[in-house]
């Protein structure tokens, strides 16, 4: 489902772009936050960003994505469900699959069963 970029990765660019490295020539890369998961048999939960290939065409994507997705952290899952499918719905006009399709099930599933203790970490069940 994710097409992600190591956080290694995110925040030496980020590091990179801060101490002012880039030059004229350099090239400007945005980053999306997709997810806090935590994986069977590991105690840390780990943060998937992705890398928007055309971040001028997904500005509106990208923010109505992060108010969805900073919802759904705080298990406010009923609102983060109306704007995932509003995500979901401008993701469709792209070539790859939609992120968003994966919180809506989520949600759909939250919304019905609350999580008893949500830290807004998911915990995969199996490998």
């Amino acid at each position: 489902v994710y097409t992600n970029v190591s956080l290694d990765i995110v925040q030496e660019y980020e590091r990179i772009k801060e101490a002012d490295l880039l030059n004229e020539n350099s090239v400007e890369f945005q980053f999306r936050e997709l997810d806090k998961i935590q994986v069977k048999g590991r105690e840390a939960p780990v943060q998937i960003m992705e890398l928007l290939c055309h971040p001028v065409v997904h500005q509106d994507l990208k923010a109505t994505f992060e108010t969805a997705l900073n919802l759904y952290y705080r298990g406010d899952f009923d609102s983060a469900l109306k704007l995932f499918r509003e995500c979901d719905r401008i993701e469709v006009e792209g070539s790859k699959p939609s992120a968003s399709k994966l919180f809506i099930q989520r949600c759909e599933h939250f919304v019905a069963k609350p999580p008893a203790d949500w830290d807004g970490i998911y915990r995969w069940e199996s490998k």
